[in-house]
């Protein structure tokens, strides 16, 4: 096989034929990085780089789902149909021409830690929230066989590395790549995301530029909305109340910040120490520190005042405040830096004050507001996982869903991605259908499947967990037989608790084509409504008829989020008029809190 058999099948989008263009260019540095939003055709983009280089490449991508994408590609928009394949690999210990492998593929090879098994891996089923899926303990050095691996790499003279996905090399992966780009005599990067870690540490980011290269061009989403390569879209925020139970349990930690604050108010030995504190009893002399920390400083006054204590005018002179002024109350906003400051960041200011910190740390402990040595009562963590986990956000996918679905009807393709599966919330046979109790795959496939919205075909697809209605049944048997597979490697179970649905086992070679398998379906309208993990769908899945999507996800990193929101916002070549909808849920607290 030669490079110049590949021929793209499509014209090129305008970016595309830009970046194209400039290729001399963009490879000064060895490397061309593009970031594009997903759905803007960044694979084809990376197998025309490949083809016009005209080298030996390896591929990366963070799941199998997407390194199978790759192959898929090649050869439906790159090579004629029949075409030899043997020149294509998806094994890093059996390189060939065209190696497109996973990156904890090569991290396993090169560490010698657990190898990853091609044909079942898909995700990772655990209570992390983190989207890079195969960590490792060992540190990222050779294994035995590295030596090896590397004498089949320079045989084949491989001199192009494709890093798809490429803001997932913040962890161990990045420093295997690293050294093998090292190994690799003028090796050339091409570097493809939708989302640069651009939230990280300079120290991060620097690491990120020097494996990837600096960004060469970044396609903006209104360019490909307006061309028509991205459909339009909006986005919502829908909001929900806690429950009456998480809505007590907030009230508890608002109680008992009430009564720290009256606690403090008249503790002696704290008020003395703040009134003895050198920035109160001489704040001129202290004026550059003070502005440094103003809010510590307005921390202290504030409490003091409503202690009802005697704050100098040269105190509150210092800070523009009027003596008679109204001093704002005593609140979670300002005992928060207040404590900060005397029990850890300035407990040097206050002597002679241990037993009274001691006290005050076991109070703010038994309230749950320390998290790694810092005080948190504006928004402790177990009050953020409280609202980010609501189960009122369970009844407002439902409000979705109906709208939804009463506006598109059968033309419906919706995708509720959460982050994990819950299997353990799915009722059983004969027994009583419990409330439900924590947010995930299952309690949401069960809220739906509860509110009985009439037409809706309600199903699941995590890596261990797939369900489809039962009337879809005679459609996915077909679809195996069209895919060439075999009807035994296809079997399904009624749930116990509803013959409605059917758990569907896949095994054999289906089973490695599960995802595409379940695309398919949802593509042909035997499934409309599809609940799924973060980690299989919410990156790399490809479903351009997807026209809803709830994120019923936790994660609040902006890399994550987009990545997610990609899903729904591409173009559908057989609806030109498609436009999306992407729903935000947020539970709000009655005080202004809310994720």
């Amino acid at each position: 096989m030669s490079f110049e058999q590949m021929k793209f099948c499509y014209p090129w989008r305008e970016y595309q034929a830009r970046v194209l263009s400039q290729l001399e260019e963009h490879f000064d540095d060895e490397h061309l990085h593009v970031v594009a939003a997903p759905g803007s055709g960044k694979t084809v983009l990376g197998l025309e780089v490949v083809r016009r280089l005209a080298k030996p490449c390896l591929i990366f991508a963070p799941t199998c789902t997407i390194r199978d994408q790759w192959v898929e590609r090649i050869k439906e928009l790159f090579l004629p149909e029949g075409a030899d394949l043997s020149w294509i690999s998806k094994s890093i210990h059996q390189p060939s021409l065209v190696t497109v492998i996973t990156y904890q593929a090569l991290h396993a090879a090169w560490t010698g830690g657990r190898d990853e098994d091609p044909e079942t891996y898909v995700e990772l089923d655990s209570e992390s929230q983190e989207l890079e899926v195969a960590q490792f303990d060992e540190k990222a050095k050779r294994g035995t066989k590295v030596e090896s691996l590397l004498e089949k790499l320079k045989a084949l003279k491989v001199e192009v590395l494709v890093l798809d996905e490429a803001h997932h090399l913040r962890t161990e992966w990045w420093k295997v790549l690293n050294g093998l780009k090292q190994e690799l005599a003028s090796v050339k990067v091409v570097a493809l995301t939708a989302t640069p870690p651009y939230d990280v540490e300079s120290t991060e980011w620097a690491r990120y530029v020097a494996l990837n290269g600096p960004i060469d061009t970044i396609i903006q989403v209104p360019e490909l909305v307006e061309r028509g390569d991205l459909c339009p879209h909006q986005d919502y925020v829908y909001f929900s109340l806690p429950t009456e139970k998480e809505a007590e349990r907030l009230g508890e930690f608002r109680d008992a910040t009430i009564q720290l604050t009256a606690y403090l108010c008249a503790n002696e030995s704290f008020l003395t120490a703040l009134e003895s504190h050198p920035w109160i009893l001489s704040p001129h002399e202290f004026e550059d520190q003070i502005l440094d920390d103003p809010t510590f400083y307005s921390s202290m006054l504030i409490t003091l005042n409503e202690a009802s204590r005697p704050v100098s005018k040269e105190a509150l002179d210092l800070i523009g405040v009027e003596e008679g002024s109204r001093v704002p109350k005593l609140d979670a906003k300002w005992l928060q830096p207040l404590l900060n400051g005397f029990i850890f960041q300035r407990a040097e200011m206050f002597p002679n004050t241990e037993s009274c910190r001691e006290e005050l740390v076991s109070l703010l402990k038994r309230m749950g507001a320390i998290e790694r040595k810092k005080i948190m009562l504006s928004a402790p963590k177990e009050v953020k996982k409280l609202l980010a986990s609501s189960l009122s956000k369970l009844e407002s996918i439902v409000e979705i869903s109906k709208v939804e679905h009463q506006s598109l009807g059968a033309e419906l393709r919706m995708v509720i991605l959460s982050d994990y599966i819950r299997k353990d919330q799915m009722p059983k046979a004969g027994s009583a259908i419990e409330p439900l109790s924590k947010m995930g795959v299952v309690p949401i496939f069960e809220t739906l499947r509860r509110a009985n919205i009439e037409g809706l075909k309600l199903g699941i697809l995590t890596g261990s967990l797939a369900v489809i209605p039962a009337e879809s049944r005679e459609a996915f048997e077909r679809l195996i037989e069209h895919e060439g597979y075999k009807a035994s490697d296809l079997n399904f179970r009624s749930l116990e608790h509803d013959e409605r649905y059917l758990d569907v086992r896949l095994s054999g070679k289906a089973a490695t084509a599960r995802v595409h398998l379940f695309t398919e379906l949802f593509c042909a309208g035997h499934v409309t409504a599809l609940v799924g993990t973060q980690a299989l769908l919410g990156e790399g899945w490809d479903a351009p008829v997807l026209n809803t999507l709830i994120l019923a996800s936790f994660v609040g990193s902006y890399m994550l989020s987009n990545q997610m929101r990609g899903r729904a916002i591409r173009v559908d070549q057989h609806k030109p008029d498609k436009a999306a909808n992407i729903w935000h849920l947020v539970a709000v607290d009655r005080v202004k809190t809310m994720t």
